[in-house]
């Protein structure tokens, strides 16, 4: 059963869930596909505040999580207990240690093979169907591509119950919300850098730095040309001006085109 609850942060609408539940759910297959799971962090809350079709995208997927210690405090702050930051990483784990199967949709060749090695080390029962590196694109040549195409037919061959999507965000909510219409069945999860912390690739940072929601310090520690490129610092601060401006100020919430 699809939650049906929502709670609108700033346009973006989350879904209103019990982590041990919805896991669950999602295990007995209770919640069915095609369709698409999105854990949008605090700064593309803040990229969909200025983006109407970006809001669109989060909006219509089967769950919205929360990944983002700033968007539960927010909503706390607010008042709304049934927010709780659920993390990618532990609903991964969480799968693959049930019956269901799984294929990996991101990361290239070298990273894929660092990342199935450490599968079968430490989740040797778990049912993964296949391994695939999605074209590197443009937002813009998303839409329309052939080799996207032709693998979303390879993963209908397959089967699988998850498909696990790590590229960056937005470009994997882009990619899930244009393709996941095509799939036979399954359903799609834009999970992002949690294959690369899988995969052994980027090192997670201590639970109490979690816990603060200061995680995006650590990532910008060991990668901060492409943490800078990318805006997460400039979108965290925007959504701290959103705070500001509608909740201290007061000013009317105005959501653009």
């Amino acid at each position: 059963m699809i939650p049906e609850e929502k709670y609108n942060i700033f346009g973006t609408k989350f879904s209103c869930v019990v982590k041990n539940k919805i896991f669950s759910e999602l295990s007995e297959l209770k919640i069915k596909g095609p369709g698409y799971i999105n854990f949008p962090s605090t700064d593309i809350v803040a990229k969909a505040y200025k983006s109407k079709k970006l809001r669109s995208i989060l909006n219509n997927s089967l769950i919205t999580f929360t990944d983002g210690k700033f968007t539960e405090f927010y909503a706390r702050f607010k008042g709304e207990n049934r927010i709780t930051n659920i993390s990618g990483y532990d609903l991964l784990e969480y799968l693959l240690g049930t019956e269901k199967s799984h294929f990996f949709y991101g990361l290239n060749e070298e990273q894929l093979s660092l990342l199935e090695k450490k599968i079968n080390k430490q989740n040797p029962n778990s049912k993964v169907l296949g391994y695939k590196s999605p074209p590197f694109l443009k937002l813009d040549e998303i839409e329309s591509d052939k080799q996207i195409e032709h693998d979303i037919r390879e993963i209908n061959r397959l089967k699988p119950d998850f498909i696990w999507v790590g590229i960056s965000s937005p470009k994997q909510d882009y990619l899930m919300s244009q393709y996941a219409n095509q799939l036979d069945q399954g359903i799609m999860i834009g999970v992002g850098a949690v294959l690369l912390y899988k995969a052994g690739i980027v090192k997670k940072g201590p639970q109490w730095i979690k816990n603060i929601g200061m995680r995006w310090l650590i990532r910008f520690i060991q990668e901060p040309k492409r943490v800078w490129k990318k805006g997460s610092i400039k979108n965290i601060m925007i959504f701290l001006y959103l705070i500001l401006k509608h909740d201290i100020l007061r000013f009317e919430l105005n959501l653009s085109d």
